[in-house]
């Protein structure tokens, strides 16, 4: 009669096998929600006519990024006004998005990331920090269309997936946010409450040294970037053992499952 232990040790190769099935369906499932693809503008960013909106990096900005008040967008355009009509359309997409997808995808993108691409194509050009914003337009007074945050800043779900999966690099989010700003630190003076970008691209380019043509650079566009299905992702790589422990998916991914656990023919 066989022992426990060998009956253990024979169940093994197929509970290997399923793992495995698993984890590589999990991967490419990650891989399509995320989108890796030059369309993706988290990771493949250009500027769009009437869609995006790129400002000088300004003390005023830094100073708009600590507050909570609102400011005519003009305060951060310095002195180039030149398209400052794109702000129009840039709200109005964005309300578009909220209204019939229920997506907000209005943000201040501030500080990018580029790298050689191993394809031969176009470079990533991924930014770093997205801060959500609202725009309120002023009747036909563009320059008066107020701008204000509207949520936390956070670090660039795709960036830190490609960081982590595709270029092995190690870095942590609460680490860059805490760099950035030290409210976000909890051992640091609720008082202190300055912003510091270059802080968070000295990290990063310190961390991605072996990446071929790395930089991390100052930048700051408005414009709307979705990654609503992100959150899809994030369960994905957080239930790993749920994910194996279910029997149906299990079968999605092609391994058998244990005789017997469907419990009847339905």
């Amino acid at each position: 009669m066989p022992t426990e232990n060998a009956t253990i040790g024979a169940e093994a190769p197929e509970n290997l096998l399923r793992e495995s099935l698993i984890d590589a369906a999990r991967d490419g499932w990650t891989s399509r929600l995320i989108d890796l693809s030059r369309r993706n503008n988290l990771l493949f960013y250009k500027p769009i006519l009437s869609g995006t909106l790129e400002l000088p990096i300004t003390s005023r900005m830094m100073d708009f990024l600590t507050g909570s008040e609102s400011l005519p967008i003009g305060d951060l355009l310095a002195s180039d006004q030149e398209r400052i009509s794109h702000v129009r359309a840039i709200a109005r997409k964005g309300l578009e998005n909220l209204e019939e997808k229920g997506l907000s995808t209005l943000y201040l993108a501030i500080g990018r990331c580029t790298w050689t691409a191993d394809d031969g194509g176009r470079d990533p050009i991924a930014p770093v920090l997205l801060v959500p914003i609202s725009l309120k337009l002023k009747g036909q007074d563009i320059q008066a269309t107020e701008i204000q945050v509207a949520g936390e800043a956070q670090i660039n779900p795709v960036l830190l997936h490609v960081f982590h999966k595709e270029l092995n690099v190690s870095v942590n989010a609460d680490e860059l946010l805490n760099l950035f700003s030290p409210e976000h630190d909890s051992d640091v003076d609720e008082d202190q409450t300055d912003v510091n970008l270059d802080a968070i691209l000295d990290k990063l380019n310190a961390v991605a040294t072996n990446v071929p043509g790395f930089k991390a650079e100052r930048f700051a566009v408005i414009g709307n970037f979705s990654f609503q299905k992100l959150a899809m992702v994030k369960d994905l790589e957080s239930r790993r053992t749920e994910l194996l422990a279910n029997d149906v998916v299990a079968a999605i991914v092609g391994a058998t499952p244990p005789e017997g656990s469907w419990g009847g023919s339905d």
